[in-house]
């Protein structure tokens, strides 16, 4: 802290810049972490969003082999192994 009249000694001043200093690299440093939070939070929501889709993708695919069972149930999926001659 620094008084009206009174001029602190060259080792106080270089102390004041050197906080001062270190203060300003700590906000940037924390503006930085709350840039890179909401990046985070993006992805995030990003993430969840494709894999509802996926779910939703397979479960509208699933529902299509199901119906093309349904319409040809001799048919084979990719999921679905060869049957045996013999079983045939």
């Amino acid at each position: 802290m620094v008084t009206i009249g009174i001029i602190p000694p060259r080792r106080a001043w270089d102390g004041l810049l050197l906080a001062d200093e270190t203060a300003a690299k700590a906000r940037a440093a924390a503006a930085e972490a709350d840039v890179k939070s909401a990046q985070a939070a993006g992805l995030q929501q990003q993430a969840a969003a494709h894999r509802s889709e996926a779910g939703t993708s397979r479960d509208e695919l699933n529902q299509e082999f199901e119906r093309a069972d349904k319409i040809d149930p001799d048919s084979r999926t990719p999921e679905t192994p060869p049957k045996d001659r013999e079983t045939q």
